[in-house]
Order: structure tokens, then C-alpha cells, then sequence
């Protein structure tokens, strides 16, 4: 099979590249979100439901193969079957076990599941992205500690910071945040939220040059911003986008106040942040505000409160810090 044409077949093989047929056999996958951590063991429950009016002996059959976009073949890493017994308009869940190798690049893991009994047969295809761990390297060097600090009263980022094993000043107190020297500030706080304490000690640092990233639950409006010196006319809003692992890309990035880089994204690359306009129930990963001479970084909290859980999100995280370092 063509190199081409392969990919015009997986191009198709998403969640839904086989739907379920009207049969008196289902399968699915419940509780994922078709991403995996490279060098993991992850467990997943098939379901299968029996559709039929009478009780019915169902044989269920699953392989798992590594996809990758330098090879014709598919690596057979996974394989089980069991038989188990379905009472009339009922259905159960099977639990699996999928091994997923290590790796440096980014893979994909496509499970090929199939339920036959006597007089009916389902077969779904579901495909999975692997993700390699991300390099923070640049991020635990100990010079990487003079100009980056972290104030987290709360502990939101404690397990972040801790898998990954940044290099930082740790910010105890607000007398320890006034006296922070810096250029790159990580907040454990929503300073967005009422009138936190720390604003009128964040604002002029930030107004002095200070890059700063902070988490929010909160939709971002005009109003989000009314008494605490920002203006939303600059506002700055990207999106992460992650590349197709079948072709290369060449995408420019801007930033305001920034000459446009243009940035090389090779297969299997992590991603990278686009410029997009904001629109009604899009996913909006990234906010910039310029404010003086430095800039307010915002994100959504749930990239710290899932982190350890999603693959996907520490190569966003990594993308998010080298733009503050960049700037």
C-alpha cells in the first residue's frame, strides 16, 4: 500500500471510522479520550450489549496495533478473546489492559474490536494518540531558577512542578513576592477572581516587564478585567492545534509587540500555538495581554487540575513556557 494512500485510509480511522451498524450486537469504549502516555499500561472497559430478545453466547475478539508514519506494517502489540454470555437486551463490560511502548515521537495505537455470536457481528476500529513525554530540560536548568519564580498558596501547580522537576524560586509569602526580581512568574491563583491580595504587587511587576501565567475558570469579558489595569483591546488569543503526524508543516507565529517567527513543525512534532479570533464555545487554550512592558499569560485551570491524566496537556504546558521564555 501506497505511503499516501495509507494515510488516506487512516485518515478516516477515528472514533467513528467503523459506526455501529443497526445490529442486534453493539461494542464501544467507555471513559477515554483516545490519548495515551508512550511506556504505560492503560486500562479500558469494552462494552458490548445484546440487543436481541433472547440470551445470547457472544465471542469477543480485540488487537492492538502501533502505527506509525515511517512504516507499512502495523506492530501487533495486543490481543485477546473471551466468550461471555448476554441475557436478552442487556449489556457488559469487559476490562483490557493495552500496553503502550515507549517512545520519542508520537505514535498512534489502533484497537480493532469484534463481537460475533450465532447470528450477528459487530466490528469497530477506535485509534489512539501516543504521546512521548515532554522535554522540560530547558526548564530544569538551575540558571533557569534566578528568572523564574512560582507564588502558589493554594497548591494547584505542587504536582506539575513536581513531575516535572522545574527549576524555580519559590515565592512563600506576598513580602517574598514584592521582592521577586525576575522575569518569569508562575501563579497558583486566580487573580482574576475578587480582589486577590497579590494584584496590587502583581500588576506593577508585570507593568515593569514581568511575564506572568495564571489559571482561570472564568469566561474572560470586559468586565473579567474592569479595576485591575489591564485593557482587553490588546488581547492576544491562541489556540493549541496538534499537527497531523502524516505531514510536515510551516506555520508563522505572532505575538504582539514580537517580529513573526516562523516555526518548522516536522511529523510527530508536539504542536504549536496558533493565532485565532475568539468565537462563541471555541476552545481557546491561550490569552495574552500586553500590560507596560510585560504580559499577562492566562490559561484554563483544568491544564493543571487533569495534567498528570492527560498526555496532551504537558506538550501544551511546554509550548505555554517557551513563549514566556521567548518573549
Amino acid at each position: 500500500m501506497g505511503y499516501k494512500f495509507r494515510y488516506a485510509v487512516l485518515a478516516l480511522l477515528t472514533v467513528f471510522v467503523c459506526p455501529e451498524v443497526k445490529s442486534e450486537i453493539t461494542v464501544g469504549v467507555q471513559d477515554t479520550n483516545f490519548r495515551l502516555f508512550a511506556d504505560s499500561q492503560y486500562e479500558l472497559d469494552i462494552t458490548v450489549s445484546n440487543r436481541s430478545g433472547s440470551r445470547t453466547e457472544i465471542d469477543l475478539v480485540w488487537q492492538g496495533n502501533i502505527l506509525t508514519g515511517m512504516s507499512e506494517n502495523l506492530l501487533t502489540i495486543d490481543r485477546g478473546t473471551i466468550r461471555i454470555d448476554l441475557q436478552a437486551d442487556s449489556k457488559k463490560s469487559i476490562p483490557i489492559s493495552l500496553k503502550i511502548p515507549p517512545s520519542k515521537i508520537r505514535l498512534q495505537y489502533l484497537l480493532r474490536v469484534e463481537a460475533v455470536s450465532e447470528n450477528a457481528a459487530a466490528k469497530r476500529y477506535f485509534l489512539f494518540d501516543i504521546y512521548p513525554p515532554a522535554d522540560f530540560s530547558r526548564f530544569r536548568k538551575k540558571e533557569h531558577e534566578k528568572k523564574a519564580g512560582v507564588y502558589d498558596p493554594d497548591g494547584l501547580l505542587t504536582g506539575v512542578i513536581r513531575k516535572e522537576g522545574f527549576s524555580l524560586t519559590r515565592i512563600e509569602n506576598l513580602q517574598q513576592l514584592s521582592g521577586f526580581h525576575g522575569s518569569i512568574l508562575l501563579l497558583g491563583i486566580d487573580i482574576l477572581k475578587g480582589e486577590h491580595p497579590s494584584c496590587p504587587i502583581i500588576i506593577p511587576l508585570i507593568e515593569g516587564g514581568m511575564k506572568t501565567l495564571f489559571f482561570t475558570q472564568q469566561p474572560v469579558s470586559d468586565t473579567t478585567f474592569e479595576g485591575k489595569g489591564f485593557t482587553t483591546e490588546k488581547i492576544r488569543r491562541f489556540e493549541y492545534i496538534v499537527p497531523d503526524i502524516s505531514k510536515k508543516t510551516e506555520l508563522g507565529l505572532r505575538a504582539e509587540g514580537r517580529k513573526k517567527q516562523r516555526h518548522y513543525i516536522t511529523p510527530f512534532a508536539d504542536g504549536f500555538f496558533m493565532s485565532v479570533e475568539q468565537e462563541e464555545g471555541s476552545n481557546i487554550s491561550l490569552e495574552v495581554i500586553p500590560c507596560g512592558k510585560g504580559w499577562l499569560f492566562f490559561g484554563r485551570r483544568f491544564l493543571a487540575e487533569r495534567y498528570e491524566s492527560d498526555p496532551l496537556l504537558p506538550h501544551i504546558l511546554k509550548s505555554v513556557l517557551k513563549m514566556l521564555d521567548n518573549l
